[in-house]
């Protein structure tokens, strides 16, 4: 990709992201840019909303939001019955306290999205939770600047991971790194039962293609750029480094009770580069913090100029 339509691409999505668009940082698309996913980022937005300018994203957003207005819902409890919609639902479960009291304490909620009379679903199974309309509600949220809070920069990446049980006779699992910060990694597991198979053991070695961290340490943006371009994660060849974390990783931070709010589906797990082992925390604590700082500030000198 020639310089100037690099730069261009950057200061394109800068302008005016769309809703669910994410910017590539390299050409190939390995590191990628959520507008979302970058306090500085939004918070340009704000002074462009401030501005009166017309920013896509907050209109997408209510308008795919006002859809789900119309989708009918039941909510059956003990005190009764309630007509609702799949939009109010979403309201209620991003409410802290009606969350504690429907959605973790009260197991008999029941809803439907036929009628009063059903069929239903436990509200605690989660089973209605969508992760991309759950992404729209935090959206709007951001660009109203109503009660989220910005993340620091985090980079998009699909990377592959196998996962060994040390001393176990459980089957090995995939699994896979899908964003990395200067705190640690969000790892995504694909199933209930490849979840349960973490949860039993604790002796876990993740295996997966991170050589390109490794090599872009010290380089400028334009070597980094060709070794992400050039070095693709998904190839399941190129697995050859391995990391262990000190606990489990269900233990660690806030994930056991994350876990609780996934749709049953997929599941999402954080752990900090402190959580690995100490030799592996060597080997890539340094690398992956420096290629996120080093893509931020690039980042940075291209918002710079839209500023």
């Amino acid at each position: 990709m020639a310089k100037a339509n690099y730069n261009s691409e950057f200061l394109t999505y800068f302008k005016n992201p769309k809703t669910y668009e994410e910017l590539d940082l390299v050409e190939s698309g390995a590191l990628k840019l959520h507008w979302a996913n970058w306090n500085k980022l939004v918070n340009h937005l704000h002074l462009s909303i401030d501005k009166g300018e017309q920013i896509t994203s907050v209109a997408e957003v209510n308008l795919m939001l006002d859809q789900y207005k119309e989708v009918e819902l039941w909510i059956i409890n003990k005190q009764g019955s309630i007509r609702s919609s799949l939009y109010e639902l979403y309201t209620y479960y991003l409410d802290p306290r009606l969350r504690e009291l429907w959605f973790e304490l009260n197991e008999e909620t029941l809803i439907s999205f036929k009628s009063s009379s059903g069929p239903f679903i436990r509200l605690q199974s989660m089973r209605w939770f969508n992760f991309d309309i759950y992404k729209l509600f935090v959206y709007q949220k951001l660009l109203a600047k109503s009660g989220v809070i910005p993340r620091s920069f985090r980079m998009t990446v699909k990377i592959p991971m196998k996962c060994e049980f040390i001393d176990s006779v459980l089957d090995g699992i995939e699994t896979t790194i899908v964003q990395v910060s200067k705190t640690g990694m969000l790892m995504k597991v694909h199933s209930k039962a490849d979840l349960q198979s973490l949860k039993l053991c604790n002796n876990v070695r993740f295996f997966g293609n991170l050589e390109p961290f490794i090599r872009s340490m010290g380089k400028k943006i334009e070597a980094s750029n060709e070794i992400f371009n050039n070095d693709v994660f998904e190839s399941h060849n190129k697995m050859n480094q391995s990391f262990k974390l000190k606990s489990n990783i269900l233990s660690i931070g806030n994930n056991s009770q994350n876990i609780f709010y996934s749709n049953g589906q997929e599941f999402f797990l954080f752990f900090s580069y402190d959580d690995l082992a100490d030799l592996d925390k060597k080997a890539l604590k340094t690398p992956m913090i420096e290629a996120v700082e080093k893509y931020e500030e690039f980042s940075l000198k291209q918002l710079a100029k839209v500023a």
